[in-house]
């Protein structure tokens, strides 16, 4: 496992993943073949304007004639099952890792969400935005939903490679980057890891997200309904193995590779 910081808060974790990028890809082929993707439904919105506007899950409103550009969402269920569970692990290691460099950041993670996967086919993309920016209903000033703002960290684990495309920019960094297999991106959501992901023009391009949170448990429980927040902080920082009253104290020595 190799971690480069490349500027911004932005690290690249190398051979994070173990195994063969075959021994994923038969269940992520079965997985798109015989589970329906998450996707977008009509808006309830002005009922001139939900003709030609749809929402995703998270509250998000896009034309209907750019949904065939967006990927597919697959929400997992089975944190114990490998290769979920896999994924899973490997995203705390990248949180524990970023940790190691950004020590502060240990006072702004309370918590976790569930975890879900990501198919770009080709001519699937998505435009530059942070994953801590909040949907509202038309114009106004009312959120849709406040899940986002909780984003602290955004955990991208990279399951294949064999595509052509699908680069990930963060154009304010000047940065862009094709991870390789068994990789991981993990970066600050807030508009500081503003970022996008260029059009993919051949292949399917397969990542897992994962995001680590603060604030309370009520908008982003576990997978099964229940809450061990508490619980999950305690360990969590056990792991670190850093005192969250002097991490911000830590940050001194942070360079880009």
């Amino acid at each position: 496992m190799n971690t480069k910081h490349l500027g911004g808060g932005i690290l690249y974790i190398e051979d994070i993943l173990g195994g063969e990028p075959e021994g994923y890809s038969a269940i992520l082929d079965f997985l798109s073949r015989s589970v329906l993707p998450h996707g977008y439904s009509p808006s309830v919105g002005n009922p001139e304007e939900s003709k030609d506007v749809s929402i995703n899950n998270g509250g998000y409103e896009i034309s209907n004639n750019l949904i065939h550009t967006k990927p597919s969402v697959y929400n997992v269920n089975a944190k114990n099952q490998w290769p979920f569970s896999e994924f899973d692990k490997c995203s705390y290691v990248g949180l524990l890792e970023y940790c190691k460099i950004f020590p502060a950041v240990i006072a702004c993670v309370t918590n976790r969400t569930p975890g879900h996967l990501l198919k770009y086919s080709a001519g699937h993309c998505m435009g530059p935005h942070s994953d801590a920016a909040l949907p509202y209903q038309g114009d106004l000033l009312e959120p849709v939903s406040l899940a986002a703002i909780k984003n602290t960290l955004t955990s991208v684990l990279f399951l294949n490679d064999k595509y052509e495309g699908g680069d990930v920019a963060f154009r304010m960094w000047g940065i862009t980057i094709k991870p390789k297999y068994g990789s991981m991106l993990i970066y600050p959501s807030s508009f500081i890891g503003c970022h996008e992901v260029l059009p993919v023009v051949s292949g399917n391009r397969w990542v897992f997200i994962k995001w680590f949170t603060h604030g309370d448990s009520v908008a982003i429980p576990n997978e099964d309904g229940t809450s061990d927040q508490s619980g999950w902080v305690d360990g969590f920082r056990r792991d670190a193995g850093i005192d969250v009253s002097g991490c911000h104290q830590l940050q001194e020595n942070v360079s880009v590779n």
